[in-house]
């Protein structure tokens, strides 16, 4: 080889090193060719940056892109350059179909170059795909030489018309996401009003079923308060054993009601999460004889021995909701005497230090009632559940009182169980830690129990303000029978005046009353009592059938003393009326 053509050849690898370095540079990936655009670029931006590129290594007259349809069938001229070439790149692809090179190109993986057709132009035919998946076809003329066209630009070219494909399948892609995440977004939205509309329906609703249970447990309250409390003072009397047995009947279905009435309102409760718990200072033993004293008569009538224990130096004087324990007690106490038909039952509560001002208690009801089988037993504490249904038939009941246990167990921070086999009795038991009343503390005497003493006369005189009839019946047969004073009030605005003109050493103030309701009415006694410097207040109970603990709250707030639901059991007003009376007397004694 001459010197002359070892410097030719030379330069032209010189030359073609310097177009493969400026080429490299024009060829960017999917990624780069996205990053340039602000958004989301449609095809015609992205073709447009890779005509761009073509352009730095391909000096070509024209460019067309053809593009597949959605269906696949078609290819569509989609993207040309300069803006006038439209029809002619569309005959090309036209003629290139019809002779078969089109076909022919879209099987090669590379370029397809065609010598100058009559207009002297040559054409370059190249399949635009991505892993096998055809996309479209790239078509341009060009007037220059095709064997200029060297293979390290035809290899640039590929290597561009396949990002170009990688960038508008990316770009496809992220449209579809951008579409279906809108889709989502759109879908989201819609659910969430959905869901804001059902919870302001379903919270609308659960107010509705509140007021309704609160309203008809008013209502029902009220008659059954005539119908119990009647029948309490008729017991009182005396009455052949045919009366007797009448009388002990309508006890008994009235309080069979009242309990069915006070299931379904507090299971309501704890369902819509407004169960309130108290904590307020009690005596372990005096609810535990209140629960005893209860049920003594009802074990009687069955010859069912009913006793209690509290175990030695177990402390009494606790903090706590004692009507929620109270409930708990008694509604097992219930079960223990409706399921047993011989033998015993025993009340047993013990208890253990487990801090300096807490205590961990065990109460359990053991009866030699009929047992509950092993399979039974871990449904008896769900909602509406009885064993089976004969004991249904049998025996009675909603299946909702063990149920209420378990959920105001739980609710107090304790647990609740039964131990028992089949005919071998059961023994329900409940555990609660609670606070001890540091201010006062005692515990039971060794092998001594308390027990309810005999009703003794109360002395005093009575405002009852109260606008039923019947109810004003029921109230002065019992009030009464305890030796006490009565004056009645037909609404509020009567009590406000017979209460400013005499002296009364307690009132029982209903609720809800025409012209002047309770509430109002206590509120402008107790202004009454305040702007002539009473110094002991006299003493007002809530006389209601209203059943929510914010009734209760409501009554606290307005000045009133206590309170007390209807239907009136006799046995807690007596409690009540000698508690507040004795106080009152305890005072006067001390200002004398």
């Amino acid at each position: 080889m001459s010197s002359s053509d070892t410097t030719d050849n030379s330069q032209y690898m010189t030359k073609m090193y310097s177009q493969l370095i400026d080429a490299l540079h024009t060829i960017a990936t999917p990624d780069d060719i996205l990053l340039q655009f602000d958004g989301e670029p449609d095809t015609t931006m992205v073709l447009d940056a890779v005509w761009l590129r073509i352009r730095k290594i391909m000096s070509l007259n024209e460019m067309g892109f053809l593009l597949l349809d959605d269906d696949g069938l078609d290819f569509n001229l989609t993207y040309y350059q300069p803006v006038n070439s439209f029809n002619h790149i569309n005959q090309i692809s036209n003629t290139a179909i019809n002779e078969g090179t089109f076909a022919w190109a879209l099987n090669q993986n590379r370029a397809v170059v065609l010598h100058g057709d009559k207009d002297n132009l040559s054409r370059l035919f190249h399949v635009v795909a991505i892993r096998g998946k055809v996309i479209g076809m790239f078509i341009a003329t060009f007037d220059f030489d095709t064997d200029s066209i060297n293979e390290t630009t035809l290899g640039l070219l590929s290597i561009i018309l396949l990002n170009c494909a990688n960038t508008i399948e990316a770009s496809a892609l992220n449209m579809k996401v951008r579409e279906q995440n809108e889709v989502l977004e759109t879908k989201i939205e819609e659910r969430t009003r959905q869901l804001a509309i059902e919870k302001t329906r379903a919270e609308a609703a659960s107010i509705a079923k509140s007021n309704f249970l609160a309203t008809m447990s008013h209502e029902i309250r009220t008659p059954m308060n005539g119908v119990l409390g009647m029948a309490q003072v008729m017991a009182t009397t005396e009455l052949t054993e045919e009366q007797q047995l009448y009388v002990n009947t309508i006890l008994d279905s009235g309080n069979s009601l009242l309990i069915i009435i006070n299931d379904i309102l507090d299971f309501s409760k704890i369902e819509a999460g407004k169960m309130d718990l108290e904590s307020n200072p009690f005596n372990l033993n005096k609810i535990t004889t209140e629960i005893a004293s209860l049920f003594q008569s009802k074990a009687h009538e069955k010859n069912i021995q009913l006793t209690y224990n509290i175990e030695n130096n177990c402390p009494l004087e606790l903090m706590g909701d004692s009507l929620r324990i109270k409930q708990v007690l008694q509604n097992l106490t219930s079960n223990a005497i409706k399921f047993t038909e011989q033998g015993s039952i025993k009340i047993s509560i013990s208890g253990s230090m487990i801090e300096d001002h807490s205590v961990s208690l065990i109460l359990s009801i053991t009866d030699s009632g009929i047992g509950i089988d092993q399979s039974a037993q871990n449904k008896l504490f769900s909602d509406f559940t009885q064993v089976d249904s004969s004991t249904t038939r049998k025996f009675g009941g909603t299946g909702l009182g063990l149920a209420i246990c378990k959920q105001l167990v739980t609710l107090m921070g304790g647990e609740i169980g039964v131990n028992s086999q089949l005919g071998q009795g059961a023994t329900f038991w409940f555990t609660l830690n609670l606070s001890l009343n540091t201010n006062i503390q005692t515990t039971l005497p060794k092998d001594k129990i308390e027990h309810p003493n005999q009703l003794t006369p109360l002395s005093g005189t009575i405002l009852l303000v109260e606008d039923n009839l019947v109810n004003q019946l029921v109230a002065k047969a019992i009030l009464e029978k305890f030796g006490l004073t009565l004056d009645i009030a037909n609404d509020g605005l009567q009590a406000v005046q017979k209460f400013s003109k005499n002296n009364y050493d307690l009132i029982l103030m209903d609720c809800q009353m025409p012209v002047l309701d309770g509430l109002e009415a206590t509120r402008q006694i107790r202004k009454n009592e305040l702007e002539n410097k009473v110094n002991q207040p006299t003493p007002i109970i809530a006389l209601t059938a209203n059943a929510h603990n914010k009734d209760r709250g409501r009554c606290i707030a307005a000045g009133m003393d206590d309170y007390l639901q209807k239907p009136i059991i006799k046995d807690d007003l007596y409690n009540l009326l000698a508690q507040y009376l004795k106080q009152q007397t305890t005072n006067k004694q001390q200002r004398s």
